[in-house]
C-alpha cells in the first residue's frame, strides 16, 4: 500500500483543524468589567485587542503617534515580537498588515484615560523614565513582553471561568461578531490585517451568517454591553 505523500499529509492535517470556536459576548464582557474594576495595567491593551482584532505583537508595537483619538483611528505599522536575543519590532506579516482600523467611541475613550494615566506616572517617575511614545508600556516606559499580554489574558479568562481561553481569542471574537454583525467578509480581512481575504474566509466561513449588508457601527452595537467606569479610583485602587 502507497505511502501517503507530504501533500496529502498537509490536505489531511488541515481537514481535521478544529473550527475556530470565538469566546462568548458575555465572557469577554465579564473579562473587561474584571480588568477595568481592578485597574489592570493591561487593560487598555486588551479593550484594544478586542475592539479591533490585532494580533498582540501590533498591539504592544503601537505608539501614540500611530493614535489619533480625535478621528477614532490607530494606524498598525509594526509588530513586536521576541526572539532568542529579546525583543524585536518588525514590519507586519503583509503589506495589508499595514494598515488604519476605525476605533469604536467607547475604545476612544479608554485610550483618552490610559493616556491621562499615563502621563501623570511619567511625571511621578521622570528620573527613571524612559520616554519611548509607547502607547503601552511598562512601569519605566519600555516595550512589554508580549507573553505578559498572553498571561493576563489567560488569568482574566481563568478568573471569569473560562480557563481554556487564549489571547488570540480575542481576535477570533472581534471577527466572529463583525461578521455576526454582517460586516462584509473583505472589510473584516481587511481590517484584521489577513493577507488575503480567502484566509478570513478559509478560518470564518463556518461563522457567516446568510447575508452581508454593510456595518460601520458594528463594534460599537457589540461593544455596548460594557460600561466605562467613570468615576474617581479610590487610593486601594491606585496602590493596586
Amino acid at each position: 500500500m502507497p505511502g501517503i505523500t507530504l501533500c496529502e499529509t498537509s490536505s489531511l492535517r488541515r481537514s481535521l483543524r478544529k473550527e475556530i470556536v470565538p469566546p462568548s459576548p458575555e465572557t469577554v464582557i465579564a473579562m473587561l468589567q474584571l480588568a477595568e474594576e481592578e485597574n489592570h495595567p493591561l487593560f487598555a491593551a486588551i479593550f484594544v485587542q478586542v475592539c479591533t482584532g490585532a494580533r498582540r505583537g501590533e498591539t504592544l508595537a503601537l505608539t501614540w503617534d500611530n493614535v489619533d483619538l480625535d478621528n477614532g483611528e490607530i494606524r498598525i505599522e509594526r509588530s513586536l515580537g521576541r526572539r532568542s536575543t529579546g525583543l524585536v519590532v518588525d514590519p507586519p506579516k503583509s503589506d495589508r498588515g499595514r494598515r488604519t482600523v476605525k476605533l469604536p467611541a467607547i475604545a476612544v475613550g479608554v485610550l483618552g484615560r490610559h493616556r491621562g494615566q499615563q502621563e501623570t506616572h511619567k511625571a511621578d517617575y521622570w528620573e527613571i523614565y524612559q520616554d519611548n511614545n509607547l502607547a503601552f508600556a511598562d512601569e519605566i516606559g519600555r516595550f512589554i513582553n508580549p507573553m505578559e499580554l498572553t498571561r493576563a489574558v489567560k488569568d482574566l479568562a481563568v478568573r471569569v471561568g473560562h480557563p481554556k481561553m487564549r489571547d488570540r481569542d480575542l481576535r477570533h471574537f472581534r471577527v466572529s461578531q463583525a461578521l455576526d454583525l454582517n460586516v462584509p467578509i473583505t472589510e473584516v480581512s481587511a481590517r484584521v490585517g489577513h493577507s488575503d481575504p480567502s484566509i478570513t474566509w478559509k478560518a470564518y466561513a463556518h461563522l457567516l451568517p446568510g447575508s452581508e449588508p454593510r456595518a460601520p457601527d458594528a463594534i460599537d452595537s457589540a461593544m455596548d454591553q460594557f460600561q466605562l467606569d467613570s468615576g474617581p479610583k479610590t487610593s486601594e485602587d491606585e496602590e493596586r
